[in-house]
């Protein structure tokens, strides 16, 4: 007798739900992927005990016909789809004809359904996959889908699942993350009764971004749009300074599909690089648009991976669309005040930790009586200064000094460190200011006509020197120095078969090597390296080129850069000049002349290499408000 059993209808219904079904999080995201490919306008998604006990999902879409809804219960049944040819250009979210399947063969469901042109809808009820009741019934045009108890009929899928809170949590971010990827579709999500957010439906992501991620996000988001190469990447990533622990609010879709991408994602933190520190994370919603036929969307289960037929392009196109935003930013963070101006103290009277002081060399000095309220009213109580510090006011600013070259600040002559090697761009026209002092030998105080800046000075020079530095190895002529020893390593044939797609690219850098395949291994021989590197630092640069153009996480320029930046990141601060040590005017005055100019694009320095904040603002209507001179 033969071994092999073809299965019944129960257990294949089971197991094809254990793929699709795994909690309620993923019901919901079926049900609201047909919802949307039903061109639905309006959606509500409502879940009891984490979606246990009932998931609701409500649409005005277009609804089924009364034969149509016995047969969107079995198996491979869809609208979406008809042929094999179809499978090569999918449009549409659904296209499989299991999720209904799936859901219906381990819960107690109904779904009421009416088209636009019918009178009465129809109520189909079914248990654990066989249809119970078919009816006539009145309601709504559109579809709704009620699922009961879900893993009744399988006790040992139930037992897996979490508590009703985690699983809750689960369910909101799917239905974050489908609102976020239509924001032309009003969604509405309920909870245990409490409406969590509901979406305009405006079409405007932005308007989409507040009701998901809030009002810190949606203000301090920079537009994405980019087109290259038959790629469209649009969406918001986050101001460099607005960062989380984890990957949670990065968001992806390919085609208004939500994927899980590794590409995509690689290539948004390799822009974010030098901007935030490190182990922390952007937040971003972002959809590449590209060609249906270059995407292959049937490689998962839950259709959250998708494989690009070019992983390079997808990832040169979402690198450069975030770097060019980043580098399009054109404001610095602002310092709120806490509390009004109730809060802070009248005129004469001053906290006991914070009285003036007899000068000395080490003075905090600002100019005019009223600048020591200020600082009372944004300086926390709990970072003023001690008795052993100082506080000089001067009625007036200190006397300018004739105009004259500024020299590259340097360290202090005990300080036995180098000058910072970096080369002076030439004339430069920063926006008129004056240095109004220097707190605890760190923090520079600059006004503007409408505004006070707060520069860490250190933080400043810092990301002077690098990105100084890294136009420098941009710009350099790329030229070889010949190896009397070549460099030999060996590769996996994979990566010796990248290697040579990506051999003009990575000869344009100043390497020259032969690759010979051996078996399934490649030997390279690199006998001419750039100049710029000795034989270790060469080697080092070569395998990484590899190694990253192979495992499709990044470009040729991206990889050389990121290579680059790790070297210069300890040289800019090393060479940067120190906090809590005293320099001369012409020092703060040359790196706030270079802070204070805009880059091509209007863009603005906001961090430093390592990620953390140059400068914070204070509007002066800000600061007016407070001591009420505005309403």
């Amino acid at each position: 007798m033969g071994k092999i059993n073809v299965l019944g209808f129960d257990v294949a219904n089971l197991i094809a739900a254990g793929e699709v079904v795994d909690r309620p999080a993923s019901v919901v995201k079926e049900l609201l992927e047909n919802s949307i490919d039903a061109e639905a306008t309006s959606v509500t998604a409502e879940i009891q005990s984490g979606g246990v006990t009932l998931i609701r999902v409500t649409d005005n879409g277009c609804g089924m016909e009364p034969d149509d809804l016995p047969v969107a219960i079995l198996r491979h049944a869809t609208s979406k789809i008809k042929t094999a040819r179809d499978l090569s250009e999918i449009g549409t979210l659904g296209f499989r004809g299991e999720a209904l399947a799936a859901i219906a063969s381990v819960s107690k469901m109904r779904i009421f359904s009416k088209p636009a042109a019918n009178e009465m809808g129809t109520l189909l009820e079914c248990e654990a996959g066989r249809v119970t009741s078919l009816s006539e019934v009145g309601c709504a045009t559109g579809t709704t889908v009620v699922v009961e108890d879900l893993f009744y009929s399988v006790p040992a899928r139930r037992k897996f699942l979490k508590r009703d809170a985690t699983e809750a949590a689960a369910v909101s971010a799917v239905v974050e993350r489908i609102a976020l990827s239509r924001p032309d579709v009003e969604i509405k999500y309920i909870s245990d009764g409490e409406v969590k957010f509901v979406t305009t439906g405006s079409g405007d992501l932005k308007e989409a971004v507040y009701s998901v991620f809030g009002r810190e996000c949606a203000n301090r988001s920079i537009r994405v749009e980019r087109t290259d190469g038959g790629v469209t990447v649009t969406g918001f990533i986050s101001e460099p300074d607005l960062y989380k622990s984890n990957r949670n609010m990065e968001v992806f879709f390919v085609n208004g599909r939500l994927v899980k991408s590794r590409t995509i994602m690689a290539a948004v933190e390799q822009a974010y690089r030098s901007r935030i520190p490190a182990e922390k994370f952007p937040v971003c919603v972002l959809n590449v648009d590209l060609n249906l036929s270059a995407v292959d969307v049937n490689v998962h289960p839950a259709k959250l991976e998708v494989k690009f037929s070019d992983e390079k392009v997808i990832f040169d196109s979402v690198y450069y669309a975030v770097l060019s935003a980043l580098q399009s930013e054109t404001v610095r963070p602002e310092l709120k005040f806490a509390g009004t101006g109730a809060d802070i103290p009248c005129e004469g009277s001053e906290p006991a930790s914070f009285p003036p002081k007899k000068e000395s060399k080490d003075d905090f000095w600002i100019d005019g009586e009223e600048a020591r309220r200020l600082l009372n009213a944004f300086v926390p109580a709990d970072t003023h200064r001690t008795k052993t510090e100082q506080v000089k006011i001067y009625d007036s600013p200190p006397p300018a000094k004739k105009e004259a070259p500024a020299p590259a600040p340097a360290v202090p002559e005990d300080g036995g460190e180098d000058r910072p090697a970096i080369t002076d761009p030439g004339p430069i026209d920063p926006p008129e200011y004056i240095i109004l002092g220097e707190a605890y030998n760190c923090y520079v105080i600059v006004q503007f006509e409408d505004r006070i800046t707060f520069v860490d000075k250190h933080a400043a020079h810092e990301r002077i020197i690098f990105d100084e530095l890294c136009r420098n190895a941009r710009s350099a002529e790329k030229n070889a120095q010949l190896l009397m020893t070549p460099i030999v390593l060996d590769v996996p044939a994979w990566e010796g078969e990248t290697l040579r797609d990506y051999s003009d690219d990575v000869r344009s850098l100043g390497f020259e090597f032969t690759a010979k395949d051996e078996g399934n291994r490649t030997t390279v021989k690199v006998t001419a390296i750039p100049e710029q590197l000795d034989s270790a630092e060469a080697r080092e640069l070569f395998s990484t080129l590899v190694a990253k153009l192979s495992d499709t996480t990044a470009s040729i320029d991206s990889a050389y850069a990121e290579f680059f930046e790790s070297r210069l990141f300890q040289s800019a601060c090393k060479a940067a000049i120190k906090g809590g040590r005293r320099y001369g005017i012409e020092h703060i005055k040359w790196i706030c002349d270079r802070l204070f100019v805009k880059n091509p694009g209007g863009s603005v320095i906001r961090t430093c290499p390592h990620g953390r904040p140059v400068a914070f603002e204070i509007k002066r209507s800000s600061i007016d408000r407070q001591f009420g001179r505005l309403e």
